[in-house]
């Protein structure tokens, strides 16, 4: 912001133009570290990206802000930037603060109402271009009992979209969709008059109201604008704040990791251009034994019963499937075996393109294993071989059932 206006900026200073505590204040909120739903931690908010200098600086600005959910306020001369996070109420008033009317402002339309978010962010995963954000509402898929919000609007969905070009992660994006979905579910917009006292209160900052005639009880509000009226010229000369107020609440931005999704089906096909490549499956995981969670993983027991009666261990082979609909929607993935220093390879046979584990029987308990897989999309063309091993055969179990007749 502080670039010269002759070289695309604003031109504004820093400590003078622009707040410089809030300014900080802003920049730890975003360092907050957030925990993922599959472990670890991430900052709270990053913006990533590469900026067209041929586009206005009004709207790369606009874009900026939105990898933080951020937003702008101008107040004493100065900038302020306040990203998307709960702020502690600056000040209380009471009746004895209220000065004039209250004035009710009507509801916001249907099509400014939401009760779900989708939209679009920058895909590592999908080589830095465009991808699907999971959609976000608050339905049982997000771990919530009912979906209050749809019931509330009669079961119609209603969706915003929110583009966010400068967000690399796919849980940040989901949270962010969050907040601009939820701030649409505080409609309650109100203009007071107060005392001098509320002088102090600038755009965006948070205040609660307790006034019985109304049913606020510390109700938390936002301010929307802060006007100071001086009615000098008419009968009852006065001078107050004058103050428009949006209601707000922490579960606007309140976050549970049950309500991240994995990006994993939302992300677009890495081969849209057509069948001359495919796409090589990733994340090949091996498993032998009788069951157990490793790393965050449940594994299913790979003991199968034989029609002998004897039960023996199998190799279970896991993947993520290609992110190819070539591979996917119509083509399948080879699997193939070796015992471990061997140099030929055994094909175990192939599935669906879009199948995601396979079980090798008929493998030797005690010994090691390696597996390769490939992508084959609808007119045969192979991807490269993804390998993983060795992975030793479990031998917990080996129990033979033996049945007898009498005599």
């Amino acid at each position: 912001m502080n670039l010269p206006r002759e070289n695309g900026g604003f031109g504004l200073q820093y400590g003078t133009d622009i707040n410089t505590a809030q300014l900080i204040a802003a920049s730890n909120i975003c360092d907050e570290v957030v925990t993922l739903a599959e472990g670890g931690t991430v900052p709270r908010y990053t913006c990533n990206g590469s900026i067209q200098v041929s586009r206005g600086r009004g709207s790369i600005l606009q874009d900026l802000l939105l990898s933080c959910a951020g937003r702008i306020s101008f107040s004493g001369g100065q900038y302020s930037i306040f990203p998307g996070a709960w702020v502690t109420p600056s000040e209380s008033f009471t009746a004895s603060d209220f000065v004039g009317p209250v004035e009710f402002k009507v509801l916001l339309s249907s099509r400014d109402v939401a009760n779900g978010a989708k939209g679009v962010y920058t895909s590592p995963a999908n080589n830095w271009n465009e991808a699907d954000i999971p959609p976000y509402t608050q339905d049982t898929l997000h771990g919530y009992t009912t979906n209050q919000y749809l019931t509330q609007d009669n079961n119609e969905a209603l969706y915003l979209t929110q583009n966010l070009p400068f967000t690399t992660d796919p849980a940040t994006a989901q949270r962010i969709l969050k907040i601009y979905m939820m701030r649409t579910r505080f409609q309650y917009r109100v203009t007071v008059r107060l005392s001098m006292k509320a002088f102090v209160c600038t755009p965006l900052d948070v205040i609660t109201l307790t006034n019985p005639k109304y049913g606020w009880n510390n109700t938390t509000f936002e301010v929307l604008s802060a006007t100071m009226i001086n009615e000098s010229n008419s009968d009852n000369p006065r001078l107050y704040m004058q103050l428009d107020l949006a209601l707000t609440d922490p579960s606007i931005y309140d976050w549970s990791t049950s309500e991240e999704l994995s990006a994993t089906g939302y992300i677009q096909p890495d081969n849209t251009g057509g069948t001359h490549t495919a796409t090589q499956p990733n994340s090949l995981t091996l498993y032998s034994g009788p069951g157990e969670t490793v790393g965050g993983t449940t594994y299913p027991s790979t003991i199968l019963s034989t029609a002998s009666g004897i039960n023996r261990n199998s190799l279970l082979v896991t993947w993520v499937q290609p992110n190819d609909i070539f591979v996917t929607s119509a083509g399948h993935i080879e699997i193939q075996y070796q015992l471990n220093g061997s140099s030929t390879w055994i094909d175990a046979g192939k599935v669906s393109g879009n199948a995601t584990s396979f079980t090798i029987p008929n493998v030797t308990e005690g010994s090691e294993y390696n597996v390769q897989i490939r992508s084959v999309n609808m007119v045969g063309t192979t991807s490269a071989w993804v390998s993983a091993g060795p992975e030793t055969i479990s031998a917990a179990t080996s129990n033979i059932a033996v049945s007898a007749i009498a005599g």
